[in-house]
């Protein structure tokens, strides 16, 4: 009976472990081009996937699998639950899995016709690009997505953490905590 409430016990004083994936099963360096047609489109957290049907080197049909951030960092650069449909003829740029699977890491798309969908990628370097919407209205209150001026933040050191740091004004104890944190 006691290693049952010593473990029961445990259980309820752990803190919960919060982790993340990383992204070393992808080729980050190498950029593939897909041309298909999506067949789902996945809108949920902590990431967004969608499906591209295309043709394969042997003619059969071959089924990618697209992975991009989640919900709001996509729906804060204009995308909606109602962006990509079954059936969407697309051409997605994406970053290939190591191992030869058909799944990557999104790019870029665009729809039939050339029509490009707002991303949140650099191309070049496959950093994060945070890409405020066009302002169209004005706030009174603190409701809403905001957003950091992108073009700001690429000249910081460390992306937006660096400039958060260098815009971030601090109380005399929020100061003084900063001075404490040891990150090490």
């Amino acid at each position: 009976m006691r290693p049952i409430t010593m473990l029961a016990a445990g259980a309820l004083i752990t803190t919960p472990v919060f982790g993340h994936h990383s992204d070393a099963a992808i080729d980050i360096n190498s950029l593939v081009t897909i041309q298909g047609t999506v067949t789902e489109f996945s809108w949920r957290n902590p990431h967004i996937y969608f499906t591209v049907e295309t043709d394969g080197e042997d003619g059969e049909p071959t089924e990618w699998t697209v992975q991009m951030a989640g919900t709001i960092t996509f729906s804060r650069i204009g995308w909606t639950r109602d962006s990509l449909s079954p059936g969407d003829r697309v051409t997605v740029g994406l970053h290939p899995a190591r191992d030869g699977r058909q799944y990557g890491l999104f790019d870029s798309i665009e729809k039939e016709g050339g029509v490009p969908l707002p991303t949140s990628t650099n191309s070049e370097t496959g950093e994060i690009r945070f890409v405020a919407p066009e302002v169209t209205a004005t706030a009174t209150t603190l409701e809403g997505k905001w957003m950091a001026d992108g073009s700001a933040i690429e000249s910081y050191v460390d992306g937006y953490a660096g400039y958060t740091r260098t815009h971030l004004r601090l109380t005399e104890k929020g100061a003084a905590a900063q001075a404490a944190y040891d990150e090490f």
